[in-house]
């Protein structure tokens, strides 16, 4: 057994070796025992003096509290406490308890633990918490508040397992109906490109899975089955159980009613447009036709009031024929600008074309449009469609008018051009060209927008102050299904150069084309019945002297019921002649297939003046006549039909 004094002194012992620190304070509060001594203090630094020398004022109060409840209530009790020292403060905590000698509390035993450590991780644990607390809460706020629709996907079930406020409205559901469903049963069953809304939905979401970020239109249902046409961004969430997207989803049913008023809004502009360009284009061939009708007209009251001159009756005629042949040209060209006729290239002299569309130039581009032209005489015959053509330099005289708004000089020249070979793929093939050349003064064409004007639909100019954006591609389309070529010189502020290349023509330019010359024709037929079916009163007495003069009796009817009766009672006709339209239930398309079941043999030729679609249902090698025609059109016409 240990006496007592070897007790205390191994106490002692286990005190100056124990982790925490001991102090024995009286009554007074006087430090009377100190286990050891921290660096920097002295034994008359502590000793005798009061334990509240040391420790921070506002700690005070729990230091005297705990000694109060160890001498007067002999209870036991703790606190921290910022201590002072040489090493500067550290932070305490501090187990308080009574001690009794002779059954007396005459001391108060304090042991004190350095939680310094302690203390920072703790302030550090719990600053880590409050921010991500606050990360949190600007984290739900930012997704509650958002202005689209958040939702995460768990892409194993298929379904949603989270979903904003947004969302909630933008699908008209309460969010705990949501939560068993997925994006499939919020969608119609189809997508608006036909697709399966089940599968396109596990192809994007498997697509984010796999790390890509897909963004697509997608058309989900409201509650009520109304479409809501929006954009989906995806994107995948780390989750070490799941695999969860997230999915934001903006409505842009909005924005898409709203691209869907300004397509037609500029559908109708441009509609508007093409309609101000017919109708100046009309306007000028308004004024040649009213020109070649008072021809007409005017040649035919001069034969009228002196039949007999037989001289002056040839010359009227030949007035009438000659303005009959432009009117064709006239109509030719309209229908060239309307691109409703394939090219029929021929050898064209382009400084006449030119010469004769300057007026039509200056009238349909305004006053403030000057037309300077330059066709040196050496120009050389090119191999184009003069319809066409004009369409073509019309094209390009207004896009250059349209460049100049405060007016200006547009320039038309020629010249004889060959090219070398190996100049380069934007050059046209090596050989011998006319280039014409339309050059204005205007605001020029962008660099980067330079390569793309002749694209359809590509435009320069602003919304409401020009065409649709085809002017460009029909020049340039013409000018490569002829064989040639098209260049744009541009810059911004300096003007634009179009040049256009047609292949040069070594055959000789027709002086006239013959159909409208006074005709010198010999009978094809003795007295055979030829039947035309044709609905014009005047075209058709025309038609029956025109037939009766190539040696046939004709017959006619007005419509396609009074052609199958005269079918039906004269089986002896050699040749049908029909147009194209009719009235009566029946055009010339099923009027010919009738006849070749009454008469399998019976030949049939087909006239129109305009009619694609019905020239469409058309074997390819019927019998065809264009209108209008004269005395030598209708031979060749008839004499081909005869001879198969």
């Amino acid at each position: 057994m240990l006496s007592d004094d070897e007790l205390a002194k191994l106490a002692m012992g286990v005190f100056v070796d124990a982790p925490m620190q001991v102090l024995l304070v009286d009554r007074q509060l006087q430090i009377v025992y100190l286990s050891r001594f921290e660096k920097g203090f002295s034994r008359d630094d502590v000793i005798g003096r009061s334990v509240l020398e040391h420790i921070a004022e506002a700690d005070q109060p729990a230091v005297r509290e705990a000694c109060r409840l160890a001498f007067e209530e002999g209870e036991k009790s703790s606190y921290e406490t910022s201590v002072v020292t040489p090493e500067g403060s550290a932070r305490y905590r501090t187990w308080v308890g009574p001690l009794r000698v002779d059954g007396e509390i005459r001391y108060a035993s304090m042991m004190s633990h350095d939680i310094s450590a302690e203390q920072a991780t703790r302030t550090e644990l719990a600053e880590q918490q409050r921010a991500l607390r606050q990360s949190e809460e600007r984290f739900r706020l930012i997704v509650e508040r958002a202005p689209e629709a958040i939702v995460i996907f768990d892409t194993d079930a298929m379904r949603f397992v989270e979903l904003n406020p947004r969302a909630l409205d933008l699908f008209g559901r309460a969010k705990a109906d949501l939560l068993t469903l997925g994006p499939a049963d919020v969608s119609p069953e189809h997508q608006p490109d036909g697709s399966l809304s089940s599968e396109q939905a596990r192809v994007h979401l498997e697509s984010a899975a796999s790390g890509s970020t897909p963004i697509f239109e997608w058309t989900f249902a409201y509650a009520d089955g109304s479409p809501i046409e929006c954009e989906v961004r995806l994107l995948r969430l780390p989750h070490s159980e799941h695999q969860w997207v997230r999915g934001s989803i903006t409505d842009i049913s909005a924005r898409k009613r709203a691209e869907g008023e300004n397509e037609k809004l500029s559908a109708q502009l441009a509609h508007a447009q093409r309609m101000q360009a017919v109708g100046q284009l009309a306007g000028g061939l308004a004024h040649d036709f009213n020109n070649l009708l008072t021809v007409v007209g005017a040649s035919v009251a001069l034969i009228e009031l002196d039949p007999q001159n037989r001289a002056g009756v040839l010359r009227h005629a030949r007035a009438v024929q000659q303005a009959v042949a432009r009117a064709v040209e006239l109509n030719q060209r309209m229908l060239a600008f309307s691109r409703q006729v394939s090219l029929r290239p021929r050898a064209v002299d382009v400084a006449i074309l030119v010469r004769e569309m300057k007026g039509l130039l200056v009238r349909t581009l305004g006053e403030t449009t000057v037309v300077e032209t330059n066709m040196p005489r050496d120009v050389w015959l090119c191999r184009a469609d003069p319809g066409q053509l004009e369409n073509a330099l019309l094209n390009l005289a207004i896009n250059a008018r349209d460049a100049m708004p405060r007016g200006g000089r547009i320039r038309i020249a020629a010249s004889n051009v060959t090219l070398a070979p190996g100049l380069g793929p934007d050059t046209p093939p090596p050989g011998d060209y006319v280039c014409l050349v339309v050059s204005d003064e205007g605001v020029g064409i962008p660099a980067q927008s330079l390569q793309k004007v002749v694209e359809p639909f590509f435009t320069t100019k602003p919304l409401g102050a020009g065409s649709s954006g085809l002017g460009l591609s029909m020049v340039y389309g013409f000018a490569r299904q002829s064989g040639g070529h098209l260049t744009i010189d541009s810059e911004e502020g300096q003007g634009t150069s179009v040049s256009l290349y047609l292949p040069r023509s070594r055959a000789a330019l027709g002086e006239s084309t013959g159909e409208w010359d006074l005709p010198q024709v010999d009978a094809l037929g003795s007295g055979e019945k030829v039947l035309i079916v044709e609905d014009e009163p005047l075209l058709r007495q025309v038609a029956e002297q025109l037939v009766a003069k190539l040696g046939f009796t004709p017959l006619s009817a007005a419509n396609g019921p009074e052609a199958v009766l005269a079918l039906e009672l004269h089986r002896d006709l050699l040749l049908l002649i029909t147009d194209m339209v009719l009235p009566g239930g029946m055009n010339g398309v099923e009027l010919g297939k009738k006849a070749a079941e009454l008469y399998p043999q019976l030949p049939v030729l087909y006239m129109s003046g305009y009619a694609p679609d019905l020239r469409r249902e058309l074997d390819p090698d019927a019998a065809f006549l264009e209108k209008p025609f004269g005395l030598p059109g209708l031979e060749a016409a008839v004499r081909a039909v005869l001879d198969r």
